[in-house]
């Protein structure tokens, strides 16, 4: 159970892997962009989502520089 990320060997951007607070999250760089993907099982109770959503870095990571807000791109996926 997870996320993952399928990248064509002929894609134009760099894609890098960024540290996620948790298990249910991948976090990437492609290009200048930076995408938070979620999984959310539909088991979770309602204080573990409240748990997961809150862990979730309201700003860009270090590691993520960004010149504004719409650099930062959040995917719900919610089964």
């Amino acid at each position: 159970m997870g996320v993952s990320a399928l990248v064509s060997p002929s894609f134009p951007y760099p894609v890098h892997q960024l540290p996620s607070p948790n298990k249910y999250t991948l976090s990437l760089k492609v290009g200048p962009l930076c995408f938070l993907c979620l999984y959310l099982p539909p088991s979770l109770s309602c204080s573990d989502l409240m748990s997961i959503l809150s862990s979730l870095p309201s700003t860009p990571t270090p590691s993520c520089v960004v010149t504004s807000m719409q650099d930062w791109v959040t995917l719900l996926v919610i089964q």
